[in-house]
């Protein structure tokens, strides 16, 4: 191997870096700054439009809607269909882990699950590029409605919600033979 004697002895240099002893200070000639109320939005005004959203996603009945209604652009992500299957894509990606698979098998089917997802969003994009810069031929790529199956099944969740007070639960109770 090769070295050259005259590298090292750059790299053993210490550098520093320095500012200057004062700043200088330039006037504006421009209007004073507008407060910051009027550059950003307050959490208020993004609290509701993301109530006004989640409006608008409750409101459609199929996802055909979406292509069809502007107002609704950007919220593809958020049907219900798509937000189930990225649940269960999270549930199956979990339940491979809890079963001791190792990472490699996780990765593969945390890609396998997530991929329709992916796909769906990819021809949104699409749709939306076509839209902004109109071309004579467009040829959208087809992406399945349906989502594909799960690699493996997932048991349903256990339900979280209390129980009612008013319903007594059943008991089992075994009687004791003496």
């Amino acid at each position: 191997m090769h070295y050259n004697i005259g590298n090292n002895k750059l790299r053993n240099k210490r550098r520093k870096v320095q500012f200057a002893p004062s700043p200088s200070i330039v006037a504006s000639t421009e209007s004073p700054q507008p407060d910051a109320d009027q550059l950003w939005y307050r959490k208020s005004e993004i609290s509701e439009f993301k109530a006004d959203a989640r409006r608008l996603v409750q409101a459609t009945r199929s996802p055909e809607d979406f292509l069809k209604d502007a107002s609704l652009r950007g919220l593809e992500s958020s049907t219900l269909e798509r937000r189930l299957y990225r649940h269960k894509t999270i549930q199956c990606t979990l339940s491979a882990y809890k079963k001791s698979m190792n990472p490699e098998d996780v990765a593969k089917i945390a890609h396998i699950c997530g991929t329709w997802n992916v796909e769906v969003a990819f021809v949104e994009a699409c749709r939306d590029y076509y839209a902004a810069y109109p071309r004579k031929q467009v040829v959208v790529p087809k992406v399945s409605s349906e989502p594909p199956a799960f690699p493996f099944a997932l048991r349903r969740a256990k339900s979280r919600a209390p129980p009612c007070h008013h319903e007594q639960p059943k008991r089992k109770v075994r009687r004791r033979l003496s």
